[in-house]
């Protein structure tokens, strides 16, 4: 069963498309999105409060998904302008799929 956008309900299938990406299913991560070298990051037995992260050469980005606060050092944050832009367009499907990782 997939979200609204395309993306997974926790299972045992490898690849799923949304908005015209693959993500794919480890067994506590999922990989939603990937701009160039950039990748979006959903994580299963996390701690609150939702978040996703963005992971990039010039470091790791946090983004809490109620309020879209960014954690990460200037630098990491200044290059992750567009995975930044794409968390907040799909926060709402992120945010389930963040429920449904970490029930």
């Amino acid at each position: 069963m997939a979200t609204e956008c395309g993306l997974p309900s926790v299972g045992n299938e490898a690849l799923w498309p949304c908005h015209g990406a693959m993500i794919a299913l480890w067994q506590f991560m999922v990989t939603a999105h990937r701009i160039g070298n950039i990748r979006i990051d959903v994580r299963g037995r996390e701690h609150n409060p939702p978040h996703v992260h963005i992971d990039g050469p010039n470091g790791p980005v946090r983004v809490f998904l109620n309020d879209m606060t960014v954690l990460g050092s200037r630098k990491a944050i200044r290059a992750s302008g567009e995975a930044l832009a794409w968390v907040e367009a799909n926060r709402q499907a992120l945010l389930q799929l963040w429920e449904e990782l970490n029930p």
